[in-house]
């Protein structure tokens, strides 16, 4: 497994990593470990998820039917970026991501809306 570095902090889309967001390139490359993971797409930043099991939570968005899977499809996501960390850090982590990136299928006024190719 390749070892990932944290995430820096800005809207640069500086990610140290970046996998296929494909069933194959989770399998692959996505731990069963706690941690954040940033699903994106060529231009834009679609979801920032934190989970217990990366793996199990990216797999979900490929395979879901709920809206923000919906909309993270609909966005043409090409790849994936993650970060191992414990629940407690993964949080604030999560948190810090958030505000920065801006996610479009987080945002609460894009229920619904096409995402950005």
């Amino acid at each position: 497994m390749v070892g990932v570095v944290p995430f820096r902090i800005d809207s640069t889309f500086s990610f140290p990593f970046n996998f296929p967001f494909t069933e194959e390139g989770i399998l692959r490359f996505a731990p069963n470990d706690s941690g954040i993971y940033v699903i994106k797409n060529a231009t834009a930043c679609l979801y920032v998820g934190e989970s217990a099991a990366i793996d199990a939570a990216l797999l979900e968005h490929l395979r879901s039917k709920s809206e923000v899977s919906a909309c993270i499809r609909r966005g043409n996501p090409t790849e994936f970026s993650f970060e191992r960390c414990a629940r407690d850090v993964s949080l604030v982590r999560h948190k810090q991501l958030l505000a920065v990136l801006k996610p479009f299928c987080q945002l609460p006024d894009r229920s619904g809306a096409t995402a950005p190719d």
